[in-house]
């Protein structure tokens, strides 16, 4: 099965990245099936509403996980030749004016900012990741001959937790004194995700495009 080859493949990788994040000591959360990082999960990793600035916490952390990264994933040859990319997407929160924006309705104005800002977001990263201030590290050349950048807005939010859910229905908000997402984290939504891409996709998804034809006959 092509897809679970890609899997195996993708998990593989994984378990390099997270095994030597815990041998050097770097805290990060590390999809254990993907090997994607998403920087949200430590109040360091939040953005502030209508904010794309990373704070000096922020910058300490990627500037020890970083190079980490870069050399996982370009050291040994066999891993280092199937990385197509290393993609840094961008996300925001669902809400705009200080109103929560259901993702799937049409509002162009809300739309449009998310947009931007979750773009930026993952710009401020990526110029922090290449420029001066980390300074020289192993395959920061590598890194950057193969990193893109995107922006997904709020189409990709962070649902609340249980818990979260039960305690928002007892607080008293207003648009000063705390913010609204609907059903949707606005804290945790608000991120950048690192995810490396292999090469040879583009072969697999004509792969399945042909079996599903052969399945509709």
């Amino acid at each position: 099965n092509v897809m679970d080859d890609v899997a195996k493949e993708r998990k593989k990788i994984a378990d390099i990245l997270a095994a030597d994040f815990k041998r050097k000591g770097v805290e990060a959360n590390v999809d254990q099936e993907t090997g994607k990082i998403t920087l949200r999960m430590d109040e360091t990793f939040y953005f502030h509403r209508n904010s794309y600035e990373l704070a000096p916490d922020a910058q300490a952390k990627i500037a020890k996980l970083i190079p980490t990264y870069a050399e996982s994933l370009f050291k040994n040859s066999s891993v280092r030749d199937r990385i197509e990319a290393i993609s840094v997407t961008g996300f925001a929160s669902p809400s705009y004016n200080h109103q929560y924006i259901d993702p799937t309705s049409e509002n162009a104005d809300a739309f449009s900012y998310n947009l931007n800002l979750s773009l930026q977001r993952a710009r401020e990263l990526t110029d922090y990741i290449l420029g001066p201030e980390i300074g020289a590290y192993a395959f920061k050349d590598v890194l950057k001959s193969r990193m893109h950048v995107a922006g997904k807005g709020y189409m990709v939010p962070i649902s609340k937790s249980e818990k979260d859910k039960e305690a928002s229905k007892d607080k008293q908000c207003t648009n000063t004194s705390c913010e609204e997402c609907g059903p949707y984290d606005c804290a945790k939504s608000r991120r950048v995700e690192i995810s490396f891409i292999l090469k040879g996709l583009e072969n697999v998804n004509e792969k399945i495009e042909h079996l599903n034809k052969k399945l509709e006959k």
